[in-house]
């Protein structure tokens, strides 16, 4: 009973599991989603775009409905991606250390927006395994699938592979699968391969694999198709329709190809295979190798002995070789039985032009039969030129092409003596011309120096002058300092002139009332007066008297008694001096001491003066005596 209630939990446990899926946003991209293992799905009519390449270290499945066959599918989820910065295209999955990926009823585009193309969609570099089925991949540069890590298994069966590009006329690109390793079991079933370069290759390492080819279609397959070093391979029953139609050099072409070229598969041509040829098992059945008439017909009519169809493969002396191909020829003759497709699987003239474009390096047809002898060209550049040449006989058989080769000479100035003297004229045109610049520029450089030199004077004078303004500036502040300086020192000296006249004059009064008071004392007294009087009389003669005080006056006041006598001769001394003290501005109260009178004396002296000096009534006596 306990063993019963574990199996039915691991089976529930398995069947959740199984079950659980989680279905991407198209409106994401499919980085973002897939970020652990699991299944996702996709739904018809959506475009899921992937940023760039998705590493895998887990196991994923993407899968889309089920919905038959892909190329019958109506509206099949599309996967696509983005270019990266730089603009190139980028692929969508690299399988490694840890990670599987299986892809299911899903088409992958490896055209970018910006026109560039993808070179893989999926690389496997360290994952168990890679399954496809049922998938379409369109548009790729290198290889759709690829396999560098030895892995468990590789499965590519119902998918559709559209348009690989190819590099140049060469074995590589175009692959829709590469194992650089391979598994040690591979199957290939009920693919189709349309516009390819190659096919499948590098099987390595080498003689481990087992790889089942069957039932697989490829159409218009450009160069050599299997470069398989396999233990066992077995194909069967599939069509190869103008497989290699490149063709190859034969030994009687100028430099032929080597043997890797030449046929479709290679398996005596590596020392890794043929070395080891008795231990590798190999069956072929039932398989269709199949060349439009078109393409033969340019072999046999343009290529000739030199370039023929490429060949099939020589049967390998293996341990053991199996040909269950009764319906079928393979060999020489292997082109002679249409498969009879009821609609034209490709573009066969164009295929036609891209072997002649690849071959003849002349026009790009052959010129019409014709019995002339003589070929004219008319208005041909200079160089060299190749003239190819075919016969016909009357049983129709057309000879190889034959060569000659021609120069045509170039015209005197395309010579190589014209070329050189061209070469010299134009050194010595650039030596002139480097001369002229270089003595305009040093001209010019002349013609700034000596601008600068003016401008530098200018500013000298200019500074010059402000220096001397400066400096007379300078003088006439100083000048005026010191006017000020001998007015200030005038006006104390006038001042104090003043005062000592106001002194003497204060004396002498003191002296004439000592007179006055001797005559009523003794004799005494009147001694002592006289000695008072002496005293005075030396002091009054030390002291300055009015004449110097009009000189220091004068001094200050512009000669102003010297204009005041002169303009009114009829002043009185005493008129006189009012007008000094009003010119100094003094008050009555101020003036009525200097002259021993009273305030009321100074009014009437004031009045007295108006009068000798004949002003009006509205004329103010201080703002006269100050013009005067």
């Amino acid at each position: 009973m306990k063993q019963a209630i574990t199996f039915l939990f691991l089976c529930a446990f398995g069947l959740v599991s199984v079950s659980a899926q989680t279905a991407l946003n198209p409106n994401e991209f499919v980085n973002t989603q897939i970020t652990a293992s699991g299944v996702y799905t996709v739904e018809a009519g959506e475009a899921y775009a992937f940023d760039g390449r998705i590493d895998l270290t887990f196991d994923v499945t993407i899968q889309g409905p089920d919905d038959g066959w892909i190329m019958e599918a109506a509206n099949p989820p599309v996967l696509v991606n983005t270019p990266s910065a730089d603009g190139a295209a980028r692929s969508f999955f690299e399988i490694k250390e840890g990670g599987s990926l299986t892809l299911k009823n899903v088409l992958f585009s490896g055209t970018n927006n910006n026109g560039e193309v993808a070179g893989t969609f999926v690389a496997n570099t360290g994952g168990s395994k890679m399954i496809v089925d049922n998938c379409a991949f369109a548009d790729w540069q290198d290889f759709a699938l690829r396999n560098q890590n030895k892995g468990d298994s590789i499965s590519i069966t119902n998918s559709v592979f559209i348009n690989g590009l190819r590099l140049r006329n060469s074995p590589w690109g175009g692959f829709p699968l590469r194992m650089d390793v391979a598994c040690d079991n591979v199957l290939l079933e009920n693919n189709s391969v349309v516009n390819s370069g190659r096919l499948i290759a590098n099987s390595g390492p080498f003689n481990n694999a087992t790889i089942h080819e069957l039932h697989n279609t490829y159409l218009n397959q450009t160069v050599a198709g299997h470069e398989q070093r396999a233990n066992e391979f077995i194909t069967a029953n599939n069509i190869f329709y103008n497989f290699h139609f490149i063709g190859y050099k034969t030994e009687f072409h100028s430099n032929p190809n080597n043997t890797y070229d030449s046929y479709f598969t290679t398996w005596n041509y590596f020392a890794d295979s043929k070395d080891n040829l008795d231990s590798v098992s190999l069956y072929l059945g039932q398989n269709l190798f199949y060349r439009e008439q078109a393409i033969l017909d340019w072999f046999d009519t343009v290529g000739g002995d030199s370039i023929a169809p490429s060949l099939l493969w020589e049967h390998a002396d293996v341990d053991s070789f199996i040909l269950a191909d009764n319906d079928y020829t393979i060999g020489a003759n292997y082109a002679e039985l249409d498969p009879g497709f009821t609609m034209h699987p490709g573009n066969t003239q164009a295929i036609v032009n891209y072997i002649n474009g690849s071959w003849i390096a002349t026009d790009e047809d052959w010129s019409d039969w014709t019995i002339e002898t003589k070929k004219e060209y008319s208005n041909l550049e200079h160089g060299k030129y190749t003239f190819q040449l075919r016969a016909k006989n009357a049983f129709g058989r057309v000879s190889d092409p034959v060569s000659y080769t021609f120069s045509v000479l170039p015209p005197w100035y395309k010579t190589t003596a014209a070329q050189a003297g061209f070469v010299i004229c134009a050194f010595l045109l650039l030596l002139a011309l480097i001369r002229y610049v270089s003595l305009r520029e040093a001209k010019k450089t002349e013609e700034v120096i000596e601008q600068s030199e003016l401008t530098i004077k200018i500013k000298e004078e200019e500074h010059q002058r402000e220096k001397e303004k400066s400096e007379n500036e300078i003088i006439r502040l100083r000048n005026e300092k010191l006017r000020s300086e001998v007015s200030h020192k005038n006006a104390e000296l006038a001042s104090t002139t003043m005062h000592l006249v106001q002194k003497s004059e204060m004396l002498q009064n003191i002296k004439k009332d000592l007179t006055d008071l001797s005559k009523e004392g003794d004799e005494t007294v009147k001694k002592r007066v006289k000695q008072i009087q002496r005293l005075i009389t030396d002091d009054v003669r030390l002291d300055k008297n009015w004449e110097r005080f009009e000189t220091h006056f004068d001094q200050v006041h512009a000669n102003f008694f010297k204009n005041l006598r002169a303009k009114y001769p009829e002043l009185t001394p005493k008129d006189q001096k009012l007008c000094a003290y009003l010119r100094m501005n003094l008050a009555t109260k101020e003036i009525a001491p200097l002259l021993n009178i009273s305030v009321r004396g100074v009014e009437i002296s004031r009045y007295r003066l108006r009068k000798k000096l004949n002003l009006d009534p509205d004329v103010n006596l201080v703002s006269f005596i100050m013009e005067v």
